[in-house]
């Protein structure tokens, strides 16, 4: 995936995506250009766009389920989506047929990532030890990591680089951990114990950011060593994040009753919340690779489309 270039406005143009109808939209993503979209409902189906939001499609193949997350490889022919009632989805063309990956097992799913082309994957559940899954060849065959679980703490977000050798994962009430070496060991980065949400990186796995439930955004420049929070935005509820390919542009969502989107074009340093939005409990939060296409989705409502110009 490559980055885009040149200075942009950090307040999108956004479009309320009425063809997919009111639900509970938990997991977003897009293909590098953002052409290719996906949308996941929580207890529901997954809806896909191939004209960047224009039009939807209802994913039948996918199933009714409890979806928390989705990932997309940069052409967006390879979609992923965790199902936190018992499976891992997988679509091989841009989500008309789906699969279950069986080599996964049964588990809560919550989080999912995707390299580049699909190959590596890597999820978090809450149920087979509250670790992190691994594989490396598109999801037919995966390996827990063992010795980084702990008991009565939970992995949520979890993110990779392009190439899918940088994977970092968020633990509720925990810290935030990072591999260099496709998942084989891990360490705790300096992040503190948080209430940790959503986690997402650049294509090179430098530059990332981070949510926690009451707490702040956090961004790290230096692959997740250190980080630093976002205090000028305060402490609230904030859960989606996405990060541009080569990590300029920033989104998160801000899940509170009077919440919002905000967008940074600066790798973190400032934030701009969106005008052109209701106020809701904004869930799920995207942004291509190319960082011109954001997406966002509510509590028991809409999915907005923005275009950065």
């Amino acid at each position: 995936m490559s980055g885009c270039v040149g200075v942009i406005s950090a307040q999108a143009t956004w479009t309320k995506q009425t063809s997919s109808g009111m639900g509970t939209w938990y997991g977003v993503s897009s293909s590098a250009n953002g052409s290719v979209l996906a949308a996941a409902r929580y207890n529901g189906y997954v809806y896909t766009s191939s004209d960047s939001g224009a039009t939807w499609a209802l994913q039948a193949g996918s199933g009714n389920r409890a979806f928390l997350s989705t990932a997309s490889s940069s052409d967006g022919t390879k979609i992923v989506a965790a199902d936190n009632s018992s499976s891992l989805m997988r679509s091989s063309d841009s989500g008309v047929t789906w699969a279950r990956m069986n080599g996964a097992g049964t588990s809560s799913w919550v989080g999912v990532t995707s390299s580049a082309d699909g190959t590596h994957l890597a999820a978090t559940d809450s149920i087979l030890g509250d670790t992190v899954h691994i594989s490396s060849d598109s999801g037919a065959t995966w390996t827990a990591v063992p010795g980084i679980s702990t008991a009565g703490i939970q992995f949520d977000g979890i993110t990779s680089s392009a190439d899918g050798t940088k994977i970092t994962a968020a633990m509720y009430n925990g810290g935030i951990w990072s591999s260099k070496d496709s998942g084989a060991t891990w360490s705790r980065s300096s992040a503190p114990t948080k209430g940790w949400e959503r986690v997402s990186m650049s294509s090179d796995g430098m530059t990332l950011v981070a949510t926690a439930d009451t707490d702040y955004i956090y961004t790290s420049t230096d692959g997740g060593t250190t980080w630093t929070a976002v205090t000028s935005l305060g402490k609230t509820n904030w859960y989606g994040t996405g990060v541009s390919s080569d990590g300029t542009r920033m989104v998160a969502s801000q899940a509170n009753g009077t919440g919002g989107i905000f967008v940074s074009t600066d790798s973190g340093a400032t934030w701009t919340k969106q005008s052109g939005l209701p106020t809701g409990v904004y869930i799920a939060a995207a942004i291509s690779g190319d960082g011109k296409t954001v997406i966002a989705g509510l509590y028991n409502d809409y999915m907005y489309t923005g275009k950065l110009g």
